[in-house]
Parts: C-alpha cells; sequence; structure tokens
C-alpha cells in the first residue's frame, strides 16, 4: 500500500532555457552553486521504495526558487512596474518595505547573487519575464501541490 505522502523535490531542474544562460554572469558556477545537483535522482529512488508520490520540478531556480511566495521578489532586480497582487492573494511572509529580508538579501523568488560571487545576471529580468516565470512555472507547481496534498489527505 503507498505511503500517504508526496516527495516534493523544487531545486531539480536542470533545464535551463538559452535566453536564462546568456543571463549570467557566469554560467557554470551559477548553474553549479544553485542546483541541487541529482536530488531528482534520490526522490526517484525513495519515491519508488516507499510507494510514496512525487513531484520533480524541471525549471532552474535560478529561474525561479520554488520554495519561495511568489511576492517575494526582490524588485531592485526587475525592471519594469511591480505587478499588482490579485485580490485573493495573500501575504505568507512578513514584509517590510514590500520584500522580505531573504529578498533583500538577494535570495528571493529570483536568486539575485550568491555568496562570495555577487551578482548572479548581467543586467535586471524585466516584469514581463517575472510575470511569465510565476505564471509558467510557480503557479502551476504549487496549484499541482496543493492539489495532490489535499487528494493524498482525503485519500
Amino acid at each position: 500500500m503507498p505511503m500517504p505522502v508526496l516527495i516534493a523535490v523544487p531545486h531539480a531542474g536542470r533545464a535551463y532555457p538559452p535566453h536564462v544562460l546568456k543571463g549570467f554572469r557566469d554560467e557554470e558556477l551559477c548553474q553549479l552553486r544553485l542546483e541541487d545537483r541529482h536530488v531528482d535522482r534520490l526522490g526517484v529512488a525513495v519515491a519508488k521504495a516507499t510507494g510514496t508520490g512525487l513531484l520533480v520540478a524541471h525549471a532552474p531556480r535560478a529561474m525561479l526558487d520554488l520554495n519561495r511566495a511568489h511576492d517575494d521578489v526582490d524588485w531592485d532586480m526587475i525592471s519594469g512596474a511591480r505587478r499588482r497582487a490579485r485580490p485573493t492573494q495573500t501575504l505568507i511572509s512578513p514584509r517590510v518595505g514590500g520584500a522580505n529580508r531573504r529578498a533583500r538579501s538577494g535570495l528571493g523568488l529570483v536568486p539575485r547573487r550568491l555568496p562570495g560571487f555577487g551578482e548572479i545576471w548581467r543586467c535586471p529580468i524585466s516584469r514581463d519575464e517575472l510575470d511569465a516565470r510565476i505564471d509558467s512555472i510557480h503557479r502551476p507547481y504549487h496549484d499541482f501541490l496543493q492539489s495532490e496534498l489535499e487528494r493524498i489527505r482525503d485519500a
């Protein structure tokens, strides 16, 4: 009988679109430091051995950290106007000036800097690019995660 557990692997992604790779100041270092390299293989092995569910992200953490709230944005790295929150959206973590401490330190929804290296990106990303990443990566991942956890709970 399967265990009522879901293994989520949000930092396994290694599918870098070319425009993301071109935006890095140091492509290899950024990939190495931001990936939880091959942790998806561990997740697959554990899920097979235990019969648990498994959710593996394919988008890299450099594009979007799935362990962050959709509004945990370091707006200093975004060009263009801020996105308006939908009325149904709530803030998950305490904010000061629109971003929490983690985002202000460069480790928000889209990582901006690495300790000992500095800025990750050659230039800010556009608000349209941020919105596209939220809509095509963050929202579907978290919608599926929520529905799967509800399904497991109900079962």
